[in-house]
């Protein structure tokens, strides 16, 4: 879908409809609806238009809460 790291979340939240998630207990967890209707992951570090993706994952994950 064109996600990758080191892009401005403002950018990807635009053209992707990426959404932060709101009750994670992680910082700066956020995702979106692939092309393929499975769901993306990820983290970003900063925070407004400064905010960049650090890390994305798909799939089966499990984080330590």
């Amino acid at each position: 879908d064109g996600v990758r790291t080191g892009m401005f979340f403002a950018e990807i939240s635009r053209k992707h409809g990426a959404k932060m998630i709101a009750d994670s207990t992680l910082e700066g967890e956020f995702e979106l609806s692939g092309a393929n209707g499975t769901v993306i992951g990820g983290f970003v570090k900063g925070s407004g238009d400064k905010a960049r993706v650090v890390s994305l994952y798909s799939g089966t994950n499990c984080f330590f809460r």
